[in-house]
């Protein structure tokens, strides 16, 4: 049986709870293509500091073989990516608005083999700020994907959660399961 976990670190869930009580100001990358698709890493600013959230790919043996998986991370932000001003890739949606909470999104995907456990991987796929009027979200695209949906939503059940069973073909032998809840990590 394989037990593998991909879950944000204590320190990163406190870069995410500093910025609880800030004014969101923008979103930049040289990797957002769009205000709704990034690729790789999104830089979150707000009036006093910014954080980026990013998909690293690391090798991990989820199934038994190693492979790459996009792995969420949280960081403190270095400067604003002179290719995303030169580029305009920055969106100002909710600028000046608080940052009420904070949501995580995490989901234990298993994999049965004739009915026995053969391997359970536990992962953070999303961030979710909740502003003064709406939710800003950060998903990972797919399963084996290294790309950002944002979605901006009226709600935290608004947010679209992809699923990725969609992503493993299951037979009479060989099943698999999600589930996910969100995880507050920080509000006021």
């Amino acid at each position: 049986m394989y037990i593998t976990t991909q879950i944000l670190n204590e320190v990163e869930c406190k870069q995410l709870q500093s910025i609880v009580g800030q004014h969101w100001h923008d979103i930049s990358a040289p990797g957002l293509v769009e205000d709704s698709l990034c690729w790789e890493n999104v830089r979150i600013e707000t009036a006093s500091t910014a954080i980026q959230l990013s998909l690293e790919l690391t090798t991990i043996n989820i199934a038994g073989v190693p492979d790459d998986y996009p792995c969420l991370h949280v960081a403190m932000a270095g400067p604003k990516s002179e290719s995303a001003i030169r580029k305009g890739r920055i969106y100002f949606q909710g600028k000046d608005e608080l940052i009420h909470e904070v949501w995580v999104r995490r989901e234990k995907f298993q994999n049965f083999k004739n009915g026995e456990l053969f391997f359970e991987n536990e992962a953070d796929i999303s961030v979710a700020f909740r502003l003064e009027t709406f939710w800003t979200s950060f998903t990972r695209a797919a399963h084996f994907s290294d790309t950002f949906n944002i979605q901006r939503t009226a709600s935290l059940e608004d947010i679209e959660i992809p699923d990725i069973l969609e992503e493993w073909e299951a037979d009479l032998m060989d099943q698999y399961e999600c589930s996910g809840e969100w995880i507050r990590v920080g509000g006021v």
